[in-house]
């Protein structure tokens, strides 16, 4: 018997599965392996070195700006407007924990806000992928249990339908996960690792692909959380 198509859709719904669960869980996730194993300052170290904002830039004093006139400056950037609330965001979570001081300089919350979510979106990854694997496994038994035929052509074409389909999905996840540090990139200095995520970034597809997880994001996942 043919089962092509039913696996398709398992494995599309295990997908799912994995993603609600991911972005569920994900903090608390990310919090116990840095507890244990100090993941997050290594990846702060990797992007100190390899990611250095420009000085007219990261030497900004913020520490004593209101978050209107830390705005203003961002607009000055012509930071991107979605990137200027994400980062906004993360300042005003800063001052709300008093992880600011009167010297944090927007080098520091830059290289903080990049690493930070580069670090959760690993364990996004990592936690999305077991999860989707346990999902698929299982549901191997429920497709094995299933008694009956698909045509061919149904069989194929709806099959490769849902592949591309879970393949677009897993990209869209990924690329609106790490987009912040696509578009600061932007914002460095010069080097090979800078050039590629630049090139990546800009991408007409990406951009495509970006705005969608924002719209899944906010419209139709999280608001069932």
């Amino acid at each position: 018997m043919k089962k092509r198509l039913l696996n398709s859709c398992f494995s599309f719904l295990s997908s799912i599965v994995g993603l609600f669960a991911a972005i569920k869980y994900n903090s608390v996730l990310a919090t116990w392996i840095d507890d244990h194993f100090s993941v997050f300052e290594q990846i702060k170290q990797f992007f100190a070195e390899n990611f250095i904002i420009y000085e007219e830039i990261s030497g900004i004093n913020i520490g004593v700006l209101s978050l209107p006139d830390i705005s203003t400056f961002l607009d000055h950037l012509e930071f991107p407007i979605d990137l200027k609330v994400l980062l906004l965001k993360y300042i005003l979570n800063m001052v709300d924990e008093v992880a600011m001081s009167a010297t944090t300089t927007l080098g520091q919350v830059l290289n903080l806000f990049m690493s930070e979510i580069a670090y959760k979106s690993l364990v996004f990854v990592v936690m999305w992928f077991i999860v989707y694997k346990i999902a698929d496994y299982l549901s191997s038994f429920f497709i094995g249990s299933i008694e009956g035929s698909v045509s061919d052509l149904l069989n194929d074409v709806g099959g490769i339908v849902l592949g591309l389909g879970k393949m677009i999905f897993v990209l869209t996840a990924l690329l609106g996960m790490f987009y912040p540090v696509l578009a600061l990139s932007g914002f460095s200095e010069p080097s090979l690792l800078v050039s590629i995520t630049n090139t990546v970034g800009e991408a007409g597809l990406v951009r495509i692909l970006t705005w969608l997880f924002s719209l899944l994001m906010g419209e139709l996942i999280v608001p069932w959380l």
